[in-house]
């Protein structure tokens, strides 16, 4: 499938919900089998918060040894399951460390350039401290949410979505009475596949204000489980999903959307 090579853009009302990107490498167990000290004190600047995640605490054990003894096998179990949360101080980036997977996201994605920055920091950290064999799986995935109240529109999404992504509206016996949509479309190219999933859905979020608002959703998450040795190729990758993702969600999205959220052109380094 090609898609037209729309220019590069940064929007002023910016859709973006939420990015994050994960990679996925062949388990080390180090990483759980004691707290990551060394990771934490290289990346607490930026990520001064941290989380613990355990899958269950488990309660004391009864007198009985036998009891112990499971209960000490089950705790060896659960911790090799510990998810490590390291959050900036605004609260809008994370860094998740597991046994198996280290991701960044953030609520506050601007461009890819700054967002590429902290990713390879922090990779560069892991790299050096637990000296991964591969990478199994990457995935980089936006978010986007078309809220009509901030572009003081009405949900008309006729408008604002492209025909082939919303047929239903443009159906005489179903267009009044759609009220909810959800649609996955599982794409496949050259070096990536993309998991589409876009449709309509009610958002409640009280510290903004939205109480029963009906939006458009339009999530893009790109990945390979191609084996990939080294950051440099790791980014290769993701270089070539952020390119794509901007072409995607541009031919989701009609001119009239386009203008409303206010593009502005970007620069290429």
């Amino acid at each position: 499938m090609q898609f037209p090579n729309y220019e590069r853009v940064i929007y002023e009302h910016n859709p973006l919900n939420e990015v994050l990107c994960e990679l996925c490498f062949p388990s080390i167990l180090t990483i759980t089998s004691k707290q990551p000290v060394e990771f934490h004190e290289k990346v607490r600047n930026q990520y001064p918060s941290l989380q613990i995640n355990r899958p269950i605490d488990l309660p004391s054990p009864i007198n009985e040894e036998t009891n112990a003894d499971i209960l000490e096998s089950l705790s060896q179990m659960l911790a090799s399951e510990t998810l490590y949360t390291f959050t900036s101080e605004d609260l809008e980036w994370q860094v998740s460390l597991s046994k198996d997977l280290i991701r960044l996201a953030t609520k506050n994605y601007r461009k890819y350039e700054e967002f590429q920055e902290r990713l390879q920091y922090i990779v560069k950290v892991f790299e050096e401290i637990y000296k991964p064999s591969s990478y199994i799986k990457i995935r980089l995935k936006y978010q986007d949410l078309i809220l009509p109240s901030s572009l003081d529109v009405q949900p008309n999404w006729k408008l604002l979505v492209k025909q082939p992504l919303i047929p239903e509206l443009y159906s005489q016996e179903l267009a009044n009475s759609v009220k909810g949509m959800r649609k996955l479309v599982l794409l496949e190219f050259e070096e990536s596949k993309v998991s589409l999933t876009h449709g309509i859905v009610e958002i409640n979020d009280l510290d903004r204000g939205i109480i029963n608002e009906e939006a458009y959703f339009i999530d893009t998450d790109f990945f390979t489980e191609e084996r990939i040795i080294g950051a440099e190729n790791v980014y290769r990758y993701l270089t070539k999903f952020n390119q794509l993702s901007g072409k995607i969600f541009r031919w989701c999205i009609t001119d009239e959307l386009h203008q409303l959220l206010k593009p502005q052109s970007v620069k290429e380094s």
